[in-house]
């Protein structure tokens, strides 16, 4: 008899939900921001530029080594780095620089080129960090 009611009310409550259409909306809110590249961003500088030689150098056995130091009391104190290894020139470089980078701005961009283990041309640019995009061009003169 137990069994029956019990049966009995089941089939009640299966029936009310048959008839009822319960469904739960969750609305979900727009995305508001979007990932962006900021190319004159403030919380940094862009140092950008091209390095080239006025004479041909074999793309297979060269080495453009383009460093860009900070000067501290008297001192250069590597910030970065960029190593092109058997490329043509003209070769563009590009650097990012945070605030903390630049010491107290005074800052130096150098160049230098090797053949087949030989230095063959430098070339160097004094630099004074300040946010945005700077354009700094690198001519190598021969070394002797």
């Amino acid at each position: 008899m137990k069994f029956r009611q019990l049966s009995m009310a089941l089939m009640g409550v299966s029936l009310l939900s048959a008839c009822v259409d319960v469904s739960v909306t969750r609305v979900l809110q727009p995305i508001a921001t979007t990932n962006r590249v900021e190319t004159n961003s403030e919380q940094g500088a862009n140092v950008t530029g091209w390095v080239s030689f006025e004479n041909y150098v074999p793309a297979h056995a060269s080495k453009l080594t383009v460093t860009l130091y900070m000067k501290y009391e008297g001192q250069k104190l590597v910030v970065a780095k960029q190593v092109y290894q058997n490329s043509h020139l003209p070769v563009r470089y590009f650097f990012a620089v945070a605030p903390i980078q630049s010491g107290q701005g005074h800052m130096l961009l150098e160049a230098k080129l090797e053949v087949n283990g030989r230095l063959k041309g430098v070339a160097s640019s004094d630099y004074f960090y300040h946010l945005g995009t700077s354009k700094l061009d690198l001519i190598l003169k021969p070394s002797h």
